[in-house]
């Protein structure tokens, strides 16, 4: 009777500790999710510096016409007036186009990753799922007297275990490369901001 006791105990911790994986997968997809917002913020931030950077450098055309109108063409030939000279505006200077290109890069490196976190986070939600199966699998063996089944569940489940145990060191140094990427995003649009104002 002890011993009935002892599945049913191992079959509860087992389950809390799914469920403790569900509760810090939440947790920490909710994390990622405000740094993504984060970073999201920025990339619009270094967008705005980029247009200002563009419209500053480039030569504007004044608001007037100086094509062709023809709504309000003359009868008679008469010289166009001539548009007022535009003011000439220094051009992108050699350091904006390296924090342009630096600023490009770490996006494209943190979109990289992002999609990196993604596939771990499916990966590490499909291996809990698969986990919690083959608990419940494991627990109707032992339930079935299929002993040999049960230890076949169980190499399983810690085979599986150690590949959500993997994942999660995987994620975790795939934020810490966000974190450290999400940082010189900042500090690129910084001096590019210094350089723009």
């Amino acid at each position: 009777m002890k011993m009935g006791n002892c599945k049913k105990q191992n079959r509860k911790r087992q389950e809390l500790d799914i469920n403790e994986l569900f509760k810090r997968i939440t947790f920490e997809t909710k994390q990622s999710q405000r740094t993504f917002k984060e970073i999201e913020n920025l990339l619009n931030r270094s967008q705005q510096l980029m247009r200002k950077l563009l419209t500053n450098s480039n030569n504007i055309l004044t608001s007037e016409n100086a094509f062709f109108n023809v709504a309000g063409a003359p009868a008679a030939p008469v010289a166009p007036p001539t548009p007022p000279t535009p003011t000439p505006l220094p051009p992108i200077t050699q350091t904006q186009q390296t924090l342009i290109i630096n600023l490009l890069s770490t996006v494209r490196d943190i979109r990289s990753v992002s999609r990196q976190i993604r596939d771990t986070y499916e990966a590490l939600i499909g291996g809990v799922l698969l986990l919690r199966r083959r608990a419940i699998e494991r627990s109707e063996a032992f339930d079935e007297d299929q002993f040999d089944r049960a230890d076949d569940l169980t190499r399983s489940i810690e085979d599986i275990t150690l590949g959500i145990l993997i994942l999660e060191s995987q994620l975790e140094n795939l934020k810490t490369q966000l974190e450290g990427l999400q940082e010189n995003l900042e500090i690129y649009i910084a001096l590019l901001a210094n350089t723009v104002l």
